[in-house]
């Protein structure tokens, strides 16, 4: 099991700072961070409010690598809202920077209830593998109330996430090759539930999953799970999933309050 960081985590624009910062402060209540926390941005008042292991203000140009030393890392997560000013500009160059060292990059991509400008192809292809977070469909499963608190539900699971997936990476038990496998060339979408009953997983999910085109699954269930418990819940999602997608389980750390988290690819 490895303890050193090989993960780190990039949020680019006043979005992906604000999750780097709810994941520093997270991070300080546990043993050891599970990543490597980088804020990036152009505006010096951002990163003066942001809390992460560093910051880099992007200069016209400049920060092509933004000096981070990419090739000590198994993988990268950046965290966007693509339609903020330079946001996926910067995103793309770390993330091509990212690729040249053999890392692999994950996006998190944040859709506003607006829409994004950009075409989905833009968004998507600037990672290696992307997992779609959408505001306004959250929103829309809350009735249309409250965007603010919409968008804090977005930001503290994105960060909840980032934070069990790291660890898994971290401890060896989600490998780069897995990862690879499950995400490259896809986008993904979260389903959660609170409850050990895997018939209640699409009840909360973070974008739209059309189950139909679904082509690979992470599993993600808290490590004191069973094995019966594990099994059943592994047999009974397949069971909702065309039988041609390929899934892997994972019992790891940071999962709770859910009993079971899917990341779903097509």
């Amino acid at each position: 099991m490895s303890t050193s960081v090989n993960v780190a985590v990039i949020g680019c624009g006043l979005a992906g700072c604000g999750v780097v910062t709810i994941l520093k402060e997270s991070f300080s209540a546990l043993p050891s961070a599970p990543a490597f926390l980088i804020a990036v941005d152009d505006k010096a008042e951002v990163l003066e409010a942001a809390a992460a292991d560093q910051k880099v203000t992007v200069k016209p140009g400049e920060n092509s690598g933004a000096g981070v030393d990419f090739g000590q890392y198994e993988a990268v997560f950046f965290v966007l809202e693509p339609s903020e000013t330079s946001a996926l500009t910067w995103a793309q160059v770390l993330s091509s920077a990212a690729s040249e060292k053999k890392t692999y990059t994950i996006g998190f991509v944040i859709k506003p209830s607006g829409g994004w400008p950009e075409e989905d192809k833009d968004v998507f292809g600037s990672f290696d593998g992307s997992v779609l977070i959408d505001e306004g469909w959250v929103l829309q499963a809350r009735k249309g109330k409250d965007p603010e608190f919409a968008m804090r539900i977005v930001f503290n699971f994105i960060a909840h996430a980032l934070t069990f997936m790291s660890e898994a990476i971290r401890e060896g038990k989600l490998s780069r090759d897995a990862l690879y496998k499950s995400t490259f060339g896809k986008v993904s979408g979260f389903a959660a539930t609170s409850v050990s009953q895997p018939d209640t997983l699409f009840n909360m999910t973070m974008s739209k999953i059309d189950r139909p085109r679904v082509r690979s699954v992470i599993l993600f269930m808290p490590e004191d799970t069973d094995n019966i418990d594990a099994r059943r819940t592994f047999l009974q999602v397949a069971q909702t999933l065309p039988r041609s997608m390929e899934m892997i389980a994972l019992r790891v750390k940071y999962v709770e309050p859910f009993r079971i988290v899917a990341l779903l690819a097509a």
